[in-house]
């Protein structure tokens, strides 16, 4: 069996998904695609729009034959350990010897030299970068400033440090070299003007699904969202939080912590805490997910002991007629393939990363119709003709 991967949260699937998958199958040659996707929240902070089990029936449809899950402690995390943890699931599942992402500038040669500079850094590139911190840079410019001291600065160059696309790109091709087998990289052009989030920001203004670039399949199952406040939930978990807690979590530092205690004390929504605690160096999706790791009690050293290991490759769906591909994963993964909860690994750190995907599940579940809470892991695997 030879698969290419994709790596993606499919937030939701759209008509530029679907011509990626058929992209990545052409040009890779490969006879089985294997989707490895983001769980019940996804990497700018928030849940996803429906269920993993809905969005991998999505991607089946689509044309995936098989779709692997992003375990939630690394979906919920910023950009390097979304796109690590991403290249090491398709690497470890043993089958994969191509991989395929989407770009918005054209230029694969000029990723792979921002890639191989940012993996090296030279003495040149991280001088220039303290330096323009030290001038009260923000960090994206900071590290375009001393990308163009190495690179020559262009048009190109600028257009690919503004798209997250592309930047996830570059992750991507940096943990890939660090493979002892690198896959094959396949970049495909993203359709002009079709993006997940501009959908649902069409959705939220309250836009009719029949007139967004959705399958439809896809328009189908999008009117099972009910309005839940996340955010009052959010905003009355923080009330608790103290200081000690706040330390113990990823991507913060003494003066963030202060500004979201601060805004915690008197604010009513989580919105209005991230407005408030953001700045030219920390995002608003930065702090959204700082939010939710204290919600779910994701810390420092949980996240870091993510990062040097894998828990398991849990199989959320499959084709019919591919069911093939269980049995080569079975053979040749690195780590434990898991289909349902009796196949989970007993060691400690993939328990309390299912325990941690289960939660993120549940809590996802309130705003879907029907409620689904408690199901993860008893929902059969998902399958498509």
């Amino acid at each position: 069996m030879n698969a290419v991967g994709i790596i993606c949260e499919y937030n939701p699937l759209h008509d530029g998904h679907r011509f990626h998958i058929s992209e990545a199958r052409k040009r890779s040659g490969c006879d089985t695609v294997i989707c490895v996707m983001s769980g019940a929240f996804v990497q700018r902070g928030s849940p996803a729009v429906q269920s993993p089990c809905v969005r991998a029936e999505w991607a089946l449809k689509a044309g995936a034959d098989c779709v692997l899950l992003l375990p939630t402690v690394y979906s919920l995390a910023p950009a390097d350990i979304f796109a690590s943890a991403g290249i090491r699931l398709l690497d470890a599942a043993g089958i994969v010897s191509a991989f395929s992402y989407g770009i918005s500038v054209p230029d694969h040669a000029l990723h792979e030299k921002i890639a191989s500079v940012l993996l090296s850094e030279p003495d040149s590139f991280s001088e220039e970068l303290k330096t323009s911190l030290k001038n009260g840079a923000g960090y994206p410019a900071a590290v375009s400033h001393a990308l163009s001291g190495q690179l020559g600065m262009t048009d190109e160059l600028t257009a690919v440090m503004q798209s997250a696309n592309d930047m996830l790109a570059v992750r991507y091709l940096m943990q890939n070299s660090c493979l002892a087998h690198p896959m094959l990289p396949l970049p495909v052009s993203r359709l002009y003007g079709i993006s997940a989030s501009s959908i649902r920001e069409a959705l939220a203004s309250g836009l009719p699904v029949s007139s967004l670039p959705l399958p439809s399949y896809v328009q189908n199952s999008l009117g099972g969202t009910k309005p839940f406040d996340y955010g009052a939930m959010l905003a009355g978990q923080m009330r608790k939080a103290d200081e000690a807690l706040l330390a113990s979590l990823p991507d913060t530092f003494p003066g963030l912590i202060s500004q979201i205690m601060k805004h915690s004390a008197t604010e009513n929504s989580a919105e209005s805490i991230i407005a408030k605690s953001c700045g030219k160096n920390v995002t608003r999706a930065r702090v959204r997910r700082i939010l939710w790791y204290a919600f779910f009690g994701i810390t420092a050293s949980f996240q870091q002991q993510a990062k040097e290991a894998l828990p398991y490759l849990r199989v959320l769906g499959v084709r019919e007629d591919r069911k093939d591909i269980l049995s080569a994963l079975q053979k040749h993964a690195s780590i434990p393939v898991c289909v349902s909860a009796s196949d989970l690994p007993g060691d400690p750190f993939a328990q309390k990363c299912a325990a941690l995907d289960a939660l993120a599940f549940d809590i996802q579940a309130l705003s879907l119709q029907p409620g689904s809470s408690g199901s993860w892991f008893r929902s059969p695997l998902v399958t498509v003709t």
